[in-house]
């Protein structure tokens, strides 16, 4: 989400938007950020110094997810998804369970 508002137009102009979607199914949770999107760059993974305060938030998705990407859509802005693995062996069925 950080990226969203320092490299989009969602931090740079009055009354950006920040959309988060979550969703779990099949072993995995899909997240998804939708920001307004950039007229200069498209998200992309940076090369970052050691000692740098920040480029590594693209770096640690990828270094984490199955599976990543972005996509962009000039009406709807640009999205950048993944999917994490999720351990469905240790859910229980009960109050406040995700399974059904």
């Amino acid at each position: 989400m950080t990226n969203s508002v320092v490299h989009s137009d969602s931090g740079r102009t009055t009354g950006g938007s920040l959309t988060v979607c979550l969703g779990l199914g099949g072993g995995m949770v899909h997240a998804e950020v939708i920001d307004d999107g950039s007229a200069t760059s498209l998200p992309f993974v940076r090369a970052t110094d050691f000692d740098s305060d920040g480029g590594r938030g693209l770096l640690l998705v990828e270094a984490m997810a199955t599976a990543w990407g972005t996509h962009h859509a000039p009406e709807a802005g640009t999205a950048v998804w993944f999917h994490l693995p999720t351990n469905e062996t240790n859910r229980t069925d009960g109050p406040g369970s995700l399974s059904s």
